[in-house]
């Protein structure tokens, strides 16, 4: 299955001064960008600014929470159409005993489709932790998941993969089975 992935790492995550202390609350100031948003406890000792804060921990709850749940729908559009692959390599495995070397160059290919469909799944998943405070903190929807958007990529990809697949059942099964017969 695919995870759900943040760009930055946690063990990088400090305020704009590089305390290298534990960041505790983020600034809900709309100039300040990325780091600069990460208060560390010096940092909220020193806070001049009358500008509203909010937890680091709730906040990166509520962005996991977000994108636990659009790993989900991912993984359920996936999931459609892996199956319905999974079928195609079946059918492809009963005809393997006439044309055994073609037909395992063919399940090859519908390996790397699936590869290219999970590949489309996880970039949809990955997200910045950074992008995602400042949705939240300029009020800005967050990424909901669009299930016609990756249906539209899956169907990409499948239009460039069908055609392959045609072009290699006529060369190497269509054709060698028409002189069979």
């Amino acid at each position: 299955m695919i995870q759900s992935k943040m760009i930055e790492k946690m063990e990088d995550l400090f305020c704009s001064l590089n305390h290298k202390l534990p960041v505790l609350m983020i600034s809900c100031d709309k100039d300040l960008k990325n780091n600069q948003r990460l208060l560390c406890s010096l940092c909220m000792e020193n806070l001049e600014s009358k500008t509203q804060i909010m937890s680091f921990k709730k906040t990166l709850e509520n962005i996991e929470q977000n994108q636990q749940s659009k790993k989900e729908s991912v993984e359920n559009v996936l999931m459609i159409n892996i199956k319905q692959l999974e079928q195609l390599q079946k059918t492809l495995h009963q005809l393997k005993s006439n044309v055994v070397q073609q037909l395992d160059y063919m399940i090859g290919n519908a390996n790397e489709w699936i590869k290219q469909i999970w590949i489309c799944g996880q970039s949809n998943v990955t997200y910045s932790l950074f992008d995602e405070i400042e949705k939240l903190i300029t009020q800005t929807k967050l990424d909901q998941f669009n299930q016609q958007s990756i249906i539209d990529q899956i169907n990409q990809i499948s239009q460039s993969q069908n055609q392959k697949f045609i072009t290699l059942f006529i060369i190497n099964i269509q054709m060698p089975c028409n002189l069979i017969i």
